[in-house]
């Protein structure tokens, strides 16, 4: 059989720029790279010099945090939202002061044990991470007035959320929860709740 032929009577021709290979596109990725963790070290030594009590290291392509970031204990905020993290070092926890900790849009998978011990937190945001779980400990961070773990992969939220008295901002939506712990209506503080988008077949009636 054969295949109809249509033609514009238009010769091609080449495109006006060579063509890029993956191995181009890997090496501006790996020279991004490379520019963004040179950009958070000298910024991180400047927030040091300075006594800074806030530091804003997003955007940066960012596959790991520089070591120098953890003996920067004056850091009340820490954005570091829009990178490539995988993971966050234990030494995290070496900030006692911060009061506001963002690291949304990036790959976490998990979150270390030393986060739960921040108590000073009252702004947390993981939202846009691959989270399967958040750990009881979360209920330690008692001043916590915001928190969002919105589009993450979370079947569940973990009972101590009830503890968080002081919250007044929660947003868990766009995960995978099938149902909601009791002690989420025991935050009597909550004014803005988000559920949407789970896999809830309804909402409790004291809700």
């Amino acid at each position: 059989m054969e295949t109809n032929k249509f033609s514009t009577g238009v010769r091609s021709r080449s495109l006006p720029y060579p063509h890029r290979n993956r191995a181009d596109r890997t090496d501006e990725g790996d020279e991004r790279m490379a520019k963004g963790i040179q950009e958070a070290e000298r910024r991180v030594e400047a927030a040091r010099r300075a006594g800074a009590t806030e530091l804003d290291l997003s955007g940066l392509e960012l596959p790991s945090l520089p070591e120098s970031l953890w003996n920067l204990s004056n850091l009340t905020t820490l954005a570091v939202s829009g990178n490539k993290l995988t993971s966050l070092p234990e030494s995290l926890g070496n900030l006692a002061n911060l009061t506001d900790l963002r690291v949304f849009n990036n790959k976490l998978t998990s979150l270390p044990e030393s986060l739960w011990n921040l108590s000073n937190l009252t702004t947390l945001d993981v939202s846009g991470n691959k989270l399967t779980s958040l750990p009881e400990s979360l209920g330690n961070l008692s001043n916590l007035t915001g928190l969002d773990v919105s589009g993450n992969q979370l079947p569940s939220l973990p009972e101590s959320l009830g503890n968080l008295s002081k919250l007044t901002t929660l947003d868990v939506s766009y995960n995978q929860l099938t149902s909601l712990p009791e002690s989420l209506w025991n935050l009597s503080n909550l004014t803005t709740l988000d559920v949407s988008y789970n896999q809830l077949p309804s909402l409790p009636e004291s809700l």
